[in-house]
Order: structure tokens, then sequence, then C-alpha cells
């Protein structure tokens, strides 16, 4: 019995420990927006990120979420920016689900 004990872990010393992850493609909203038109859009992000770059914030925010819209599809309104909703039916996070 030991000797089986110590072959199975042998057996599974050899094989990794986690599955390797494929590397996701780069899903920057500002990248995206750039590539399809909406210079403006990823400018006014820019601005926002700088902004709290410069006042020492570590804010994140998920910019899809946020150019999706609100409630009754109204404009969400970022540190006193408003974004316009970007409708399109090929950005990365639609084609995920």
């Amino acid at each position: 019995m030991r000797t089986q004990t110590a072959t199975r872990r042998q057996v599974h010393a050899e094989e990794p420990l986690a599955k390797p992850h494929r590397k996701r493609k780069n899903k920057d909203a500002r990248i995206w927006l750039r590539q399809n038109g909406y210079n403006d859009v990823a400018d006014m992000i820019d601005v926002v990120m700088q902004r709290w770059e410069a006042e020492g914030k570590s804010t994140r925010r998920n910019w899809w979420d946020t150019l999706s819209g609100g409630v009754d599809g109204r404009p969400y309104t970022i540190d006193g920016q408003e974004f316009p909703l970007v409708v399109s039916g090929s950005s990365p996070q639609e084609s995920e689900r």
C-alpha cells in the first residue's frame, strides 16, 4: 500500500498544478474605440483617467459598462463628464457572451 501511495504522489507531482490560461486579446475599451472611429470618446476616457492619476486615485472602471448606459438607456456621468452611449454589434465583450 505504501508504494502505491508513493507512486500516486509521483504521478500527481508531474502534473501541472493549474491549467495554463490562454492569453486574452487586449480588451482595452479605448483601443477598440479608436479602431472603430470613436476617438472623441476614447479621449474623454483618457482625460478622466489622467485626472484620477494626477489626484493620486487608484480608481478602476469597466468602461464597457459605462459606454453601454444606465437605467432606461441614460448615459452615465463619471467625474462630472457625461459619456455617450456607444452602440455597436461588434464590441469584444458582446462576442464573448
